[in-house]
């Protein structure tokens, strides 16, 4: 294990009201640099680290890590539509062997008041010895491709410390500000029309609306949740326009059972980690 500390710029890039960030570039090995915008904000306590790498090192594996002083045998992975635990430990043979495990867009070590949730936007291999939650950012193996990971590469990861246990609110909507931010773009908004920028709305904090588009062979829209937290219960999805009925639907988007419309809002039950898709028509 090398320690990337030859350090040949560090720099002030924002200093406002808002966020804060600052510039480093390392060198790794002979023809390798690192270039990285650690930025805090007023807003959150998530710190960014946007990395863009210039990777020319050989069989060579670039991980990141940070040491957390979090007492929890185990952690949370995020997997499709929910998540799983996994051991936080090498107690076992089999815990030894696993030199990491995969998550998609974050993990969390939480003890009961508070915990650190290590985010990513596209790198998936993760581990949590020897008291720290690392995230393997570069592998450059020669097989099956003998470039494999040479050459440019930009990505994010963030560190989130919060307070209280793992929560949906806390955790996996702040992954989710990671990887889908916000985009400030120019639009004619037609006359009575503003209501369209806040689609709908879900009562229970637990579900995440993951996808929004329109049905394939009519003009019903399509809206897919989730339940995140591993609860159950009753939720209202409420539109920006009134319903005319809304119905579940399979991935086919094949219509099944009537769901309970009142004017703009849709009754939805939902058990832990269950999958919706629900067809909504529109008066």
């Amino acid at each position: 294990v090398k320690v990337v500390d030859v350090l040949e710029s560090r720099e002030l890039v924002a200093d406002g009201p808002l966020f804060l960030t600052i510039r480093s570039s390392w060198a790794v090995g002979r023809r390798s640099r690192i270039t990285q915008d650690l930025t805090v904000y007023a807003h959150t306590r998530r710190i960014d680290f946007k990395t863009q790498v210039d990777w020319q090192e050989d069989r060579t594996l670039l991980k990141t890590g940070f040491a957390v002083d979090i007492h929890s045998a185990q952690i949370r992975a995020e997997i499709q539509f929910g998540h799983v635990m996994r051991n936080a430990h090498e107690n076992t043979t089999w815990d030894r062997a696993k030199f990491e495990a995969c998550a998609h867009k974050w993990v969390d070590m939480s003890e009961g008041n508070y915990g650190v949730a290590l985010l990513n936007d596209c790198k998936y291999g993760y581990d949590t010895l020897d008291g720290k939650v690392s995230l393997t950012l570069l592998r450059s193996p020669r097989c099956p491709d003998e470039l494999a990971d040479i050459g440019d590469h930009e990505f994010t990861y963030a560190l989130f410390p919060h307070d209280g246990p793992f929560t949906v609110e806390t955790v996996v909507r702040e992954a989710w500000s990671l990887n889908v931010p916000l985009i400030a773009a120019g639009a004619a908004i037609p006359s009575g029309a503003e209501s369209m920028l806040d689609f709908c709305r879900v009562s229970n904090p637990h579900l995440i609306v993951d996808t929004v588009k329109k049905a394939e062979d009519d003009d019903a829209i399509i809206v897919r949740l989730y339940e995140a937290g591993n609860t159950r219960g009753v939720a209202v999805v409420t539109f920006s326009s009134p319903v005319k009925k809304a119905y579940h639907c399979n991935l086919m988007e094949e219509t099944g059972e009537a769901l309970t419309v009142h004017g703009d809002e849709v009754e939805l039950a939902f058990a832990p980690f269950e999958i919706k898709t629900i067809k909504v028509y529109f008066r």
